[in-house]
């Protein structure tokens, strides 16, 4: 049995095919460019998927399942994207959207969750049943698995750590309010936090990036 794992990140999309075992078969990616438009990152997802298929020599009918990690909170159940901070998604049904492509059952969730269960089946978090796991990247997310199934609340929002606001008034962040989290401590606002000292001449952290 053949999988495919699809990686919605801020600034590219991975995909990989695995096998029943968790074994990585074959990976690749691209990058998103300045248009992240839903239809133009859904045009990736279908590239990158047909690229697995004809480097490997495998047919649609031999893939099991294709899950979607996506970095914002997501209808599972209904296979809908409710929401990406650094992405055009709003509402989108990607589940629906993929299968106009694919004939096979699509599964979505937020790309953290999604980590997080992997490290629990067969990760870092393998022996416990309750574990947080932090993505940190272009945002700020966090898994929470409790007994050994991912929490995402009620509201499907559980993780969503980056957002919350750790500095009244303070840096503007992309979900349009200030002060959070993933404002001051993702990867993405590090490296321009970083560029701003350096321009304004800070020689400890010139020092740093020597």
């Amino acid at each position: 049995m053949l999988y495919i794992g699809i990686d919605v990140g801020g600034s590219s999309i991975k995909a990989g095919l695995v096998n029943e075992d968790g074994t990585l078969l074959y990976k690749t990616s691209k990058p998103i460019s300045d248009s992240k438009d839903a239809n133009s990152l859904v045009q990736i997802m279908v590239d990158l998927c047909n690229d697995i298929l004809k480097a490997t020599e495998t047919d649609i009918s031999d893939i099991i399942w294709i899950g979607c990690g996506i970095p914002g909170p997501c209808d599972k159940e209904n296979g809908v994207i409710i929401s990406t901070t650094n992405l055009g998604f709003e509402n989108f049904n990607l589940s629906k959207e993929l299968n106009k492509y694919f004939d096979t059952q699509i599964f979505i969730g937020n790309d953290a969750s999604c980590a997080a269960l992997g490290e629990c089946i067969s990760g870092a978090t393998k022996n416990a049943k309750s574990s947080i796991t932090l993505t940190l990247g272009t945002g700020i997310g966090a898994g929470i698995i409790f007994d050994n199934l991912i929490y995402s609340g009620f509201n499907h929002i559980a993780g969503e750590l980056g957002h919350m606001v750790i500095k009244m008034d303070g840096k503007k962040c992309n979900c349009g309010r200030c002060g959070c989290f993933e404002a001051y401590a993702s990867a993405s606002a590090l490296v321009e936090m970083t560029k701003e000292l350096a321009l304004s001449g800070n020689k400890k952290i010139l020092e740093l990036c020597d």
